[in-house]
């Protein structure tokens, strides 16, 4: 969905993705009924340029889509790389192909956690709600002021759990149960979201003490493993370089940055690059930025 509010600049409107923002929606288009392609992308084409003080900024955009293709000439476009894994059919054999440090983290940390307790699970849709509340507060500890995520946390969690029982949503957790008070302890957590033969990577969360090293590789090998007993042909980690998701993908999907202007949100958004730069400069040059 795209939301078109107004800016509180100059009057201009400001079209973008609905989440956009700390939420980082990914692989964002839009759908049209059989045989009708064309129609929708002239129809939203001559919607998105009908205005003269107008801002398109959209993130997260499949760059070949139809959605790309009914939009005019980019005045800017970045694009992000996101990882992705091609599920494999035989768990040993893909294993037996990864780099040695990460087979020996993954077969230690697997033999190591499962003698402390810690047991790998798929959250049941309805404990949902309180599984977001146990993975906002590893997010949290670990992250804290840091995460642009956290104070968002309830507006996630709202969707996530109106989503959870339609099979699209999927929290996998390690946790260690209390045989004598019936407690757990969840030591790690992923979110992800199921939908057309994909999983999306979305979150995650772990207790980051020397106790429970390795639990968020050892969690994402069996949420792998999941994915191949669910026939799944595809874990896609989203955007980000970060070097784990280099040592698990085979492969990689781009979504890019699209912005362009309409008359006066043209000339806004050319000011707004100026200044970018200049202080892209002055940042460089160690020079104090204006105020």
């Amino acid at each position: 969905c795209i939301r078109d509010r107004r800016t509180s600049r100059a009057g201009l409107e400001l079209l973008e993705f609905m989440g956009q923002g700390p939420f980082e929606p990914d692989h964002l288009d839009i759908i049209a009924a059989p045989n009708h392609d064309a129609a929708v992308i002239e129809l939203i084409g001559g919607w998105i340029g009908n205005s003269r003080r107008r801002v398109v900024r959209l993130d997260g955009l499949m760059p070949r889509g139809r959605l790309a293709r009914s939009l005019p000439r980019a005045d800017s476009v970045t694009t992000h790389t996101c990882p992705t894994i091609t599920v494999p059919r035989d768990m040993e054999a893909w294993i037996a192909a990864r780099p040695g440090r990460m087979r020996s983290t993954i077969s230690r940390g697997r033999k190591r956690l499962d003698r402390l307790g810690a047991r790998f699970r798929r959250v049941d849709p309805n404990d949902v709600p309180a599984a977001m509340v146990r993975l906002g507060q590893l997010h949290h500890s670990r992250w804290g002021e840091r995460s642009a995520l956290s104070p968002r946390w309830a507006d996630l969690s709202a969707a996530v759990g109106a989503g959870a029982h339609t099979g699209q949503v999927a929290i996998f957790e390690l946790a260690v149960d209390d045989e004598d008070d019936g407690s757990s302890l969840v030591i790690a957590s992923e979110l992800h979201f199921d939908v057309a033969g994909r999983r999306f990577f979305y979150q995650s969360g772990r207790l980051d003490t020397k106790e429970w090293k390795a639990s968020g590789t050892v969690l994402k090998y069996w949420v792998l493993a999941d994915a191949v007993d669910r026939g799944i042909e595809v874990l896609d980690l989203l955007r980000g370089d970060e070097p784990y998701k280099a040592e698990w993908a085979d492969d990689h999907l781009d979504v890019v940055k699209f912005d362009c202007g309409f008359g006066a949100g043209r000339a806004a958004l050319m000011l707004a690059g100026l200044r970018g730069r200049m202080l892209d400069q002055r940042h460089a040059q160690g020079r104090p930025t204006p105020q």
